[in-house]
């Protein structure tokens, strides 16, 4: 998933879902016997920072209303597999915000 086409189009909502494994939680079901078992898992909403237009905003603001966190991250590192528009400053693109 890191070629080019991953990142196609940076206006698109990509969702990707963690799960959260927990040792305590597996030894308290050894212990108890739960009838089913359900680990936490968190889901992750990657927006692009390229959303210029003011119709496309409201897309944007619409993902951010169903979030619990924002998490800024920014690119410190140079690889050409994959895409950056410009020289990478990290820097810089916190200013930005």
């Amino acid at each position: 998933m890191h070629s080019g086409q991953a990142f196609a189009n940076p206006r698109e909502a990509h969702i990707g879902v963690a799960k959260v494994p927990d040792e305590r939680l597996d030894r308290l079901a050894d212990l108890y016997h739960p009838k089913k078992l359900t680990h936490a898992s968190v889901e992750y909403v990657d927006l692009g920072a390229n959303w210029p237009g003011s119709s496309e905003r409201k897309r944007f603001h619409r993902h951010l209303r169903n979030v619990d966190a924002l998490a800024h991250v920014v690119r410190a590192f140079d690889d050409p597999s994959i895409p950056h528009v410009g020289p990478v400053d990290p820097l810089r693109d916190i200013k930005k915000r």
